[in-house]
């Protein structure tokens, strides 16, 4: 799996439409995330893991995804989206997942999830053809088992835990 873009929409401090390229070409492989605490460096981490798996590491598990400035800045009755999609290349294939969360706005600054949040997950083959995964999560877990998650997506911080 080589992983090309996430974007982001109201995921925690991340306001709006947000997009990040990641390095992906042979040439220039890496990339390095670096940020004051508090910038965001987790909740991206979280985000990868909230799109693939439907679960984050934040002690608030995924009750507090959404965006508080995009609460604050709708009106009671408003709908509000959640969404996290990741362009990401594996075995000749180029994916996209993207899973996304209405919300309602709700008095003062809650807002309540509108039904259950969706994983979606669509590729196109090596011959153009476009095609979607009836199961998307039974999907992903083949790509990256959810098992094995925390060894390609863990917090540096918490390095030591991983050893």
């Amino acid at each position: 799996m080589k992983l090309e873009e996430i974007a982001l929409e109201n995921f925690r401090q991340f306001y709006g439409k947000q997009k990040l390229r990641l390095a992906a070409d042979l040439r220039s492989n890496v990339t390095v995330i670096h940020g004051e605490n508090g910038s965001g460096k987790t909740a991206l981490l979280n985000a990868f893991k909230w799109a693939f798996y439907g679960t984050t590491d934040f002690e608030s598990g995924i009750d507090h995804l959404l965006s508080e400035r995009a609460i604050a800045e709708s009106q009671e009755g408003d709908s509000i989206a959640l969404r996290v999609t990741i362009k990401f290349e594996h075995e000749g294939k180029r994916y996209s997942a993207e899973r996304h969360q209405l919300y309602r706005k709700a008095e003062g600054l809650s807002a309540s999830p509108i039904g259950n949040g969706k994983l979606a997950l669509s590729w196109i083959d090596t011959n153009g053809k476009h095609e979607s995964a009836p199961s998307p999560d039974t999907h992903i877990n083949q790509i990256l088992p959810s098992k094995m998650h925390p060894y390609f997506f863990f917090n540096g911080e918490k390095i030591a835990k991983l050893s």
